[in-house]
């Protein structure tokens, strides 16, 4: 699918940036990447449309996970904690969380109920409200819960 996006988005060259303008080309273009895709601001499509297609590391990242994965998320040894959308459609849940659980089993869990793989597109308070709270629930040594903010309505 990564692949498919990168040669498309070479072949096309700046019509994404410009279709992005379109809701209903938005909505399709996004759909993967959040929950709601035609909320998406048309200056930040048309942003992320064009930086997918100057981004550098692109290629070499989807080569690496060809060949290596995330076999090495086994080896982490530092506390970890996973915020995951549970409207994710790149890692779908819960069949990848289910993966990432067994790989990294000593992680700390957190779902964004009805978020997608983005979750900052869908909820930005939430998400952030959320890395908030991770982050000074690890300086007080805490265990970290979801934040109180309820996702949008649909």
């Amino acid at each position: 699918m990564f692949w498919q996006d990168h040669w498309l988005n070479k072949l096309l060259g700046e019509a994404p940036a410009q279709l992005m303008r379109r809701r209903r080309f938005r909505t399709l273009a996004l759909r993967l990447v959040v929950a709601r895709p035609a909320d998406v601001p048309v200056a930040l499509a048309v942003e992320m449309a064009e930086a997918a297609g100057d981004c550098a590391i692109y290629v070499p990242l989807l080569e690496h996970l060809g060949t290596a994965g995330f076999g090495q998320l086994a080896a982490i040894d530092s506390p970890v904690q996973i915020v995951w959308g549970t409207s994710d459609r790149i890692l779908r849940w819960p069949r990848y969380a289910q993966r990432f659980r067994r790989m990294v089993p000593s992680a700390q869990w957190i779902e964004l109920t009805g978020l997608g793989h983005c979750p900052m597109l869908d909820d930005a308070q939430l998400t952030a409200q959320t890395i908030l709270k991770l982050t000074w629930a690890d300086a007080r040594g805490g265990r970290p819960q979801p934040a109180s903010v309820a996702p949008r309505a649909r």
